[in-house]
């Protein structure tokens, strides 16, 4: 790790700085090495997958995961341009994967002709290495930004464990399901990547260490209040005094907008006032800028100029006024689609605000910055009087059931990696095993086939009969669970992927909107398949059945071909020509993946990302 510029504060417990020190590289390693086999390798056919013997470079370096497999298998990866010495990089995993998610139970070896008993890799050679051979195949040159971003993620992983409350699953609960994402994004090189943060911000505002936060305040004239909603009305949490409002904002973003010289002097030069830190304290979700308070009535979705992942979090004029237009346009269809799907419920964005400031209209680069940087966006709150006792210390006590839960779950925090190696959602499954008396597969397959039979009807039947698409990935979607623990309600939220394809219903009009609205907006056809194809197959079902199949090979194919039996299912319901379209994409020899990897060495915003051809896994299990 790199001394200058650390993240990381010294350690008191020498024991934990170690512990901390080696699962972050751990799962650093792991994300950045399953991007590359998705991204380069498996489709260059540069992967080969043998089960692990004795003798193999990787059973020398197998790790303290692999006592909990009993067959392993030995991925080697051959890199480009390395006939001659033959350099190749080899692990052990747990087992085969038909998407290519791999759990890693070694450390990586690079071995070549030169040292056929190879090189024990760290995260930052792997980092060099694999970004040595993206440069080569994209013909430009070695990325340092993008091998500092990846060294300060893994930092940052590091200073997470060693403060994290969370890291022994001490409870179940809303906030902790959005607080648990240690990691990140499975998928992602960055996925804690914070650019704009210091170490204070990180422990401050970090939705990973729990902390909570008030927000601060601005006094504003009223007229200088730009409302994005179906009505003039105020929602009464902006808090009004005679012909003043009090404007909240993220305290981080104030902070930054008032070091802004220019901005600063157009806050002074319109009588806009600071006022500081007031009110409730809220805590931060998984997305870092919207922030949640449990007896508040909307999420606050604020503007945060920080990078995270891919792209600087503002909300733009056309995202403000999309999400209120969009919620009107969704209002339209819920009680028709809720007939069929009663067990579903859109999370609207019905409220939007930002700055409208006197004399402006001469310098449109300072008001674009006023209208982004003070934008945020009012989410309504599915707890909000739903509040009541949670449950603690459940996933650590084996011998006693899980009591019924009041709160629904983010599907990010169940199905991903924690630090003590079990997801929610495993640890979940073996004590309804438990209790059930049941296995563990008997179980899986009915709490997946639940989970599924609930989201993936409801997203096809809003597009093929709306022309509405969804973004229903990991941090969108929210599972209640019943007295049982099976999923029992879905909850659907963050509109600004949410998009409209007026070719497939004439009845939705966008010509009141402006251009750069309509834009934001509109998908074609491909474009809203490639993102319901990736948001919802590989970004989040695919992980549902990784996490929930566990180490079974046999498992996960079985989670394959029931998601394959719901979708034939789903299909004899609908029409030839319904039918044919569903087809043409669903079973495709390929899927469209989002490149997070070449996406982030390239620099491109995500709306510019980077996509490649995933082989269909529904393809390969018959």
């Amino acid at each position: 790790m790199p001394n200058s510029n650390s993240y990381i504060t010294s350690p008191t417990d020498s024991n934990l700085a170690l512990h901390s020190n080696h699962l972050a590289a751990r799962y650093s390693i792991q994300a950045l090495l399953n991007c590359y086999c998705r991204e380069v390798a498996a489709p260059h056919h540069w992967l080969s997958l043998l089960p692990l013997k004795q003798e193999d470079t990787a059973y020398a370096h197998l790790d303290d995961r692999a006592s909990l497999v009993d067959k392993k298998y030995q991925l080697t990866l051959t890199l480009p341009d390395s006939q001659i010495d033959q350099k190749k990089i080899v692990i052990a995993i747990q087992k085969p994967s038909l998407t290519y998610h791999f759990s890693y139970i070694s450390s990586p070896i690079m071995t070549s002709k030169q040292q056929p008993l190879g090189k024990l890799l760290d995260f930052s050679d792997l980092a060099l290495i694999i970004t040595t051979v993206l440069a080569k195949h994209h013909r430009s040159s070695v990325n340092l930004e993008f091998i500092q971003q990846a060294m300060q993620s893994c930092e940052i992983i590091e200073y997470f464990l060693k403060q994290s409350p969370h890291s022994n699953q001490q409870a179940l609960n809303f906030i902790q399901s959005e607080q648990s994402l240690i990691f990140g994004h499975e998928f992602h090189p960055t996925p804690k990547a914070r650019q704009g943060f210091t170490e204070k911000d990180i422990k401050r505002y970090s939705p990973e260490l729990a902390e909570k936060f008030q927000l601060y305040y601005f006094k504003v004239n009223k007229n200088q209040l730009k409302q994005y909603s179906k009505n003039n009305k105020l929602p009464p949490v902006i808090i009004e005094e005679h012909d003043h409002v009090l404007y909240p904002t993220h305290p981080w973003q104030a902070h930054y907008l008032l070091s802004q010289e220019e901005t600063k002097q157009a806050l002074i030069d319109n009588n806009i006032q600071p006022i500081g830190l007031q009110g409730d304290s809220f805590s931060a979700t998984s997305s870092v800028r919207t922030l949640f308070q449990e007896n508040h009535p909307y999420f606050y979705k604020f503007s945060l100029n920080v990078r995270l992942t891919n792209c600087i979090r503002k909300n733009s004029a056309a995202e403000l006024k999309t999400a209120v237009e969009l919620t009107h346009i969704l209002n339209q269809y819920t009680q028709e689609i809720s007939k069929n799907h009663p067990n579903v419920t859109l999370l609207n964005e019905s409220y939007a605000f930002s700055l409208k400031l006197a004399n402006l209209a001469y310098n449109p680069t300072l008001n674009k910055k006023i209208t982004e940087g003070f934008g945020f966006i009012l989410r309504d709150n599915p707890l909000f009087s739903n509040h009541s006792n949670n449950l603690n210390n459940l996933l650590n006590n084996h011998n006693h059931f899980l009591e019924p839960l009041s709160e629904p779950l983010l599907a990010g925090g169940l199905f991903s990696s924690q630090p003590d190696q079990h997801s929610w959602i495993e640890s979940i499954l073996i004590q309804l095993a438990r209790h059930e008396k049941f296995p563990y597969e008997t179980i899986a397959v009915r709490w997946f086939n639940r989970y599924i039979n609930l989201l993936v009807p409801v997203i096809l039947d809003y597009y093929l009969y709306h022309g509405i698409t969804f973004e229903p990935h990991l941090q969108n979607v929210l599972i209640q669970l019943d007295h049982q623990y099976y999923p029992s309600h879905i909850y659907l939220r963050d509109l600004e992927g949410t998009k409209l394809n007026p070719n497939k219903n004439k009845n939705i009009s966008l010509n009141h909107l402006d251009q750069p609205s309509r834009t934001a907006m509109t998908y074609d056809c491909n474009q809203s398949w490639q993102r319901i194809i990736y948001c919802l197959f590989i970004n989040n079902i695919s992980s549902s059945i990784h996490f929930i199949s566990k180490s079974s090979v046999s498992l996960e194919k079985k989670l394959w071909l029931n998601l394959s039996l719901t979708l034939t299912e789903y299909q004899n319901k609908l029409s030839n020509q319904h039918t044919l379209e569903l087809r043409q994409w669903l079973y495709h020899r390929s899927w469209p993946y989002k490149a997070n990897l070449t996406t982030r060495f390239l620099k491109q915003a995500d709306k510019k990302a980077y996509y490649i051809a995933l082989e269909n896994p529904l393809l390969k299990i018959t």
